[in-house]
């Protein structure tokens, strides 16, 4: 097999996500394919470090139970860093003097694993240097249809999008997979009733208030993971093999709540405490816990009813889809299940990206149906009221 060489970006790599997931990946991916050993990684961020530094602060991150001191040193000597700002040309001008360093022959991959407000700039100063490669770009893109469809045109002016990989981490979850695997033969043997998904989390907020308040459960969680739950679980019917094209008329198969029915269709909620959080306007009506419920249009699964359910400070951690048959038995998919044979889901995420394969991927038209489905609520969501909950229990009247 031929060794694929590459030099693999991380911006925010102080950050949390690299820490805990992408650096971690990237060790895991080097060690177990040969084909891809011959990757090299720049770690981007602010903090005034060399290279030594930065190594000495992502250590600690690497599990020196599954790996020895000699494999977790020639990966530490693969990492590079570059300080730099988002918002500065002789930043990009540094970044791209350190990828001239490598060869030629190297595939590039920047992944921007920082807070979307941050998207559009790294595009423009690597596109303003001239930098070119993969994009990988973190959830949620964009805020509503209109700021997505503004970060794609910026982007379309830099970069293809055969290079934009767009994460949502669940698309490559051992649960999903796993309910994909088992293609159309279950879900198509009896007449389905009703399809649930929830993503349902013990945590609170966990100190990120101010974030967590501009965004709520319906942007953090709803609009993204668990569409892409719904999606993954009515394509199975398509006959079509594109799969993000599926998923995208998937979504786009979902009745939007309106008019009267909307109240009945949508169930908010906040938890207690929640306005005292850091962070947090103390008049806050942020949604902490959201459940939608809707039906399908088109297609094999015409008239099924969907609901779509995500929570913070839950009595259980659960990330499930449950297809109900009109015989009341079920079929249930576990997303957090983990799988003997399955690498961890930012593992896959990774070499695909490499590979240049976009079906664990968001398309820009999933995008589009996403937020279509999602605007409306947002807009409307304030003639509902704002129920209460405990931390640990469920909101009353759902």
């Amino acid at each position: 097999m031929s060794q694929y060489s590459a030099v693999y970006v991380v911006f925010g790599a102080t950050g949390d996500l690299a820490q805990r997931k992408i650096i971690p990946s990237l060790l895991a991916l080097i060690n177990s394919d040969s084909t891809i050993s011959n990757v090299s990684i720049v770690a981007y961020s602010r903090r005034p470090w060399n290279d030594d530094e930065y190594r000495a602060f992502i250590k600690p991150s690497l599990d020196s139970r599954k790996y020895t001191d000699e494999q977790i040193e020639q990966f530490l000597n693969k990492i590079s860093y570059v300080q730099g700002t988002f918002d500065s040309a002789d930043s990009y001008k540094a970044l791209k003097s350190k990828l001239e360093s490598y060869s030629k022959k190297s595939d590039v991959l920047f992944h921007f694993a920082v807070q979307p407000e941050f998207y559009k700039n790294i595009v423009e100063g690597l596109g303003k240097v001239g930098l070119t490669g993969k994009l990988l770009i973190e959830k949620p893109f964009g805020i509503d249809g209109a700021s997505a469809e503004s970060l794609q045109k910026t982007i379309e002016k830099y970069f293809s999008e055969s290079n934009i990989f767009r994460i949502d981490h669940y698309l490559a979850k051992s649960g999903l997979r796993e309910m994909i695997a088992e293609k159309s033969q279950n879900i198509t043997a009896k007449p389905v009733r009703k399809i649930h998904a929830h993503v349902l989390e013990k945590l609170d907020i966990q100190g990120r208030g101010e974030f967590y308040d501009s965004v709520g459960v319906i942007r953090d969680v709803i609009q993204n993971h668990l569409l892409a739950m719904i999606a993954s679980c009515i394509m199975l019917t398509s006959p079509t093999n594109d799969i993000q094209a599926a998923r995208a008329a998937a979504i786009s198969s979902l009745t939007v709540p309106q008019g009267e029915d909307f109240k009945y269709s949508f169930v908010r909620a906040q938890y207690n405490g929640y306005q005292s959080e850091d962070g947090v306007d103390p008049a806050s009506d942020t949604e902490t816990y959201a459940k939608i419920s809707t039906s399908i249009t088109a297609g094999f699964l015409r008239h099924v009813q969907v609901s779509l359910e995500a929570g913070k400070a839950m009595p259980t951690k659960e990330s499930q889809i449950t297809i109900t048959f009109s015989d009341d038995s079920e079929l249930v998919f576990d997303m957090e299940k983990k799988h003997p044979s399955h690498n961890d889901a930012y593992e896959i995420l990774i070499k695909e990206a490499m590979n240049g394969v976009a079906s664990y991927f968001v398309s820009m038209d999933e995008v589009r149906a996403s937020w279509k489905f999602i605007d409306p609520i947002i807009t409307h969501k304030r003639n509902v009221p704002l129920l209460t909950y405990k931390k640990g229990d469920m909101p009353h009247n759902i």
